[in-house]
Order: structure tokens, then sequence, then C-alpha cells
């Protein structure tokens, strides 16, 4: 698929521009905050989310602790009925998940998107531990198997609607804790002092990761939702107790 080399990008089905790409504008009452979780907190959050598993085969990591404990505060959030379901959608490396592998430094892109769903109920009913599991579940599927099996949308190529993500049932992680972003030094200004990003891809439900500025293995998660939803978010005693400060 030559897709830079179509002018007219006929291979979508249609010669005209505005046929397949959408101006997304994000909702205007869209509020973000900068939440600051530190090294300390998240080992604190992955030893208690392990505790709560009761399924002595899987390790929950880091990273998918403070996942579960993010998808369950927004879906309290969201106020869903328990029969709902909600999507937790997590951002993908699958260099080492091919084989043979990628290695390290391929530049082209190796990213793909994996999709947990259950009920808010049992989300909420149960423990953190359980969270983390079906995350950690999720992750460990997603083998060379699976990314080969994503190879349709070459064969029908689409573009995504960013103004469909805001279903009010789905949580969305983007970016990563492990890109070295405050490594960047631009002529001479020194160390960035924060990292935030622009407003073209957010919308209600979206969570950007980021390394935290102190490093150490800290991280900043920036959280979209709606006024209402994140007066209830900043109000939520599991969230909030493992969060060092919010911004």
């Amino acid at each position: 698929m030559q897709l830079l080399m179509e002018p007219h990008f006929g291979i979508f089905g249609s010669n005209e521009l505005d046929d397949f790409v959408v101006r997304y504008k994000p909702p205007s009452e869209l509020m973000e905050r900068m939440f600051h979780f530190t090294s300390e907190s998240m080992k604190s959050l992955k030893a208690k989310a392990n505790k709560d598993n009761v399924n002595n085969d899987v390790i929950i990591s880091s990273f998918q602790a403070l996942a579960a404990l993010i998808w369950r505060a927004i879906v309290r959030a969201y106020e869903l009925a328990p029969n709902e379901v909600t999507n937790c959608h997590l951002a993908i490396n699958v260099r080492k998940r091919l084989d043979p592998p990628l290695p390290d430094d391929y530049f082209g892109n190796a990213l793909s998107n994996i999709m947990t769903s259950t009920t808010a109920g049992d989300l909420l009913s149960q423990s953190l531990g359980l969270a983390g599991t079906l995350l950690n579940e999720s992750i460990k599927k997603y083998t060379d198997g699976a990314v080969v099996s994503d190879d349709h949308w070459a064969e029908a190529p689409y573009f995504i609607d960013l103004s469909t993500f805001s279903d009010l049932r789905s949580v969305r992680f983007g970016s990563s804790p492990r890109f070295e972003i405050y490594s960047n030094e631009f002529k001479g200004l020194g160390r960035p002092v924060a990292v935030r990003s622009g407003n073209g891809n957010k919308f209600v439900g979206k969570v950007n990761t980021y390394p935290g500025c102190e490093g150490g293995g800290s991280v900043d998660f920036e959280i979209c939702l709606l006024p209402q939803q994140m007066a209830i978010l900043e109000s939520d005693p599991e969230f909030m107790d493992f969060v060092s400060l919010a911004i």
C-alpha cells in the first residue's frame, strides 16, 4: 500500500480529501488535569494490586496497576449502570511481540491498541487486583498471531473519527512513561520544566501518560473529562489516595 505516493488518495475510495478527512474539535467544555504519581506511590499501588489479586499466576506490573486504578476511577466518574460495558484501551509496543521480533531501533510504526472489556458492575464491585489481572491477560494474549491479524487494515484502509471516542464508557491511554521527554534540551535552554500536550487529540476519557519530571520511575497522567466527571474523579478516595499532586 503506497499511501504517501498516492496524490489523490484513491485507495480510500475517494478522490476528494474532504470525503474522508474530519476536522476534529474537542468538546468546548472538556477539562484536563495532570495527576502526578511518585515512584513510592507506584510501588505501594503495585503491592496493593498484587495483594488483592487472587490469581497467583499473574504478576501485575506497576503500569497495569496504575491503568487499573484510573480505569476504575473514571468509570465511577461516568456513573455507569452496573450492566453497562466499559472498555479500557492501551497503546502497546509490538516490536518484541512479533516472531521474529523487530529491533528496538526500528523506526516504523510498531504500535497497536488492545481493548479490555467488562461490565461496570464487575469492574467496581471487585478488587483493584481484578482490574489489573484483566489488563494483564489482555496484554499477554497480544502475541505475534494477534499482531499479524491486524493486517486487515491494509486491505481496506480507513481513518478514525475521534468524535466517536467520547462514548462516556471507554478509557483510552496514549503516549508512554518510557519516552525520555525530559532528556530533550533545545539550544541550551536547559531541561524542560514540564511537558503538556495540545488539544488536537483530546476527548472524554483520554489519558496521556508521561514520565514524571523528577524521574526515578515517577509518572504523570493527563486525564480529560467533562466538568462533572472531573469533580467526581478529584474526590475519589481510592484514586486520590495514590496521587501526589494534581494540577
